[in-house]
């Protein structure tokens, strides 16, 4: 059995490893008889448009003269996005005078309580929705290329998630309310995902749960140091997840 899966994401996709999960993913279907090749064209720092517009983009030229150097033809593509996105939201917020202000300059909105912040930005066009959307559509347009699709959900960051969400931004510093914004605003991103794949038969791969510590953080011995990425043990997780998730389609 032949099997050839291109992987598309940001830096959980394509980071500098020593052994990046598709390295491992095509090691474990090879001991399973298959002959496979996962092609990693994953890019760090960019957002969920440009995997879209990456996906795409490969589907239009791949056919007529190969993407990249390498001319495929997948059966399988693998997903992946938004962390970056859930980034730059994060790191947009501002506290003064007791209240938080998502844009940069702008006296409106503003929330006093973490809870209706993370409300605004997971319900609002200008938050998270845009970024499912476009995870949506690349998705959608891969499976009508004629490949299964496989959508990987994001990891948590290293690092507590013990303030409540409906406790008053007044005590928090800047720095503390990026890495809070970042690590909240991924569950509700992770899960309307998670039922557009149901809901269209997309194999949805929870990596998350592979990775968390007890409080919902990445787990310490996943983490590669900086508290972003996973290191090659969290790698490992991340290929064990998605070998356990596409095995009914291979029929392994």
């Amino acid at each position: 059995m032949t099997m050839n899966i291109a992987a598309f994401g940001d830096s959980h996709t394509n980071h500098t490893y020593d052994r990046p999960w598709t390295v491992v993913l095509e090691a474990m279907l090879r001991s399973q008889g298959i002959d496979a090749e996962v092609y990693n064209f994953g890019m760090p720092g960019i957002y969920a448009a440009e995997v879209k517009e990456i996906a795409l983009e490969f589907l239009k030229l791949n056919e007529k003269r190969g993407f990249k150097g390498q001319k495929i033809n997948p059966e399988m593509a693998i997903l992946q996005g938004g962390a970056n996105d859930i980034g730059t939201f994060a790191m947009m917020l501002t506290v003064k005078d007791g209240f938080v202000y998502p844009f940069p300059f702008a006296e409106e909105p503003r929330f006093e309580t973490f809870g209706n912040l993370l409300d605004y930005l997971t319900k609002s066009h200008l938050g998270i929705l845009h970024t499912v959307s476009e995870l949506e559509e690349a998705c959608l347009q891969l499976k009508h290329a004629g490949l299964r699709v496989a959508y990987l959900n994001i990891p948590p960051l290293r690092g507590s998630t013990s303030f409540g969400i409906d406790s008053r931004v007044e005590s928090l510093r800047n720095g503390e309310l990026v890495s809070l914004a970042a690590q909240y605003m991924r569950a509700p991103l992770n899960e309307r995902l998670r039922k557009y794949c149901a809901e269209n038969d997309i194999i949805y791969v929870d990596i998350a749960s592979h990775v968390s510590d007890s409080d919902g953080s990445m787990a310490q011995q996943y983490d590669s140091g900086d508290g972003l990425h996973l290191g090659n043990a969290g790698q490992q997780k991340v290929a064990e997840a998605i070998f356990e998730a596409i095995r009914p389609v291979l029929q392994i």
